[in-house]
């Protein structure tokens, strides 16, 4: 039983049937008939209304490509996206993003995470530290939350 499905009673909610058949991995079925993972929030279980605090979105930052070495610069449409500054704002847009897309995003970061670091760790000693790191180490920081709550690190990499 689904998180929605047991809290509809006791929010009154009681319309839906508890003898529907449902598909494995699902926990009801829509009205439409198709699988639903009750346990996936919604954008308004979370009051999320999009992202705010992404660091690329800032009128004064640019994203380089010269600046970024060669072997990491495929990365930056990931940089661009997931640069979110704010916890609660990253966590939201985990939760809603499907998990297939979160284990793309890990593994297509993942094999380059030393690379990522020894490269920002060698800038980070500059004023201003570039926006470019910054925007790395924001992605990394996403990376790992991913990995430890929505999906696994790719394995034989380690």
């Amino acid at each position: 039983m689904g998180l929605r499905a047991w809290l509809n009673p006791l929010l009154g909610d009681d319309s839906r049937s508890r003898t529907e058949s449902v598909p494995d991995g699902a926990d009801t079925l829509s009205p439409t008939g198709e699988a639903v993972d009750d346990l996936r929030p919604t954008p308004e279980d979370l009051g999320f209304h999009g992202v705010t605090s992404r660091y690329t979105d800032i009128p004064e930052v640019e994203i380089d490509m010269v600046k970024v070495p060669e072997d990491l610069r495929h990365l930056i449409p990931h940089v661009k996206h997931w640069c979110i500054g704010d916890d609660v704002e990253r966590s939201n847009l985990m939760w809603l993003t499907p998990p297939e897309e979160l284990s793309a995003f890990v593994a297509a970061v993942w094999p380059f995470r030393d690379a990522i670091t020894s490269w920002c760790q060698s800038q980070n000693n500059l004023t201003p530290v570039p926006d470019e790191v910054i925007a790395f180490d924001m992605m990394m920081e996403a990376m790992a939350e991913a990995i430890a709550c929505h999906t696994d690190a790719p394995e034989g990499d380690a």
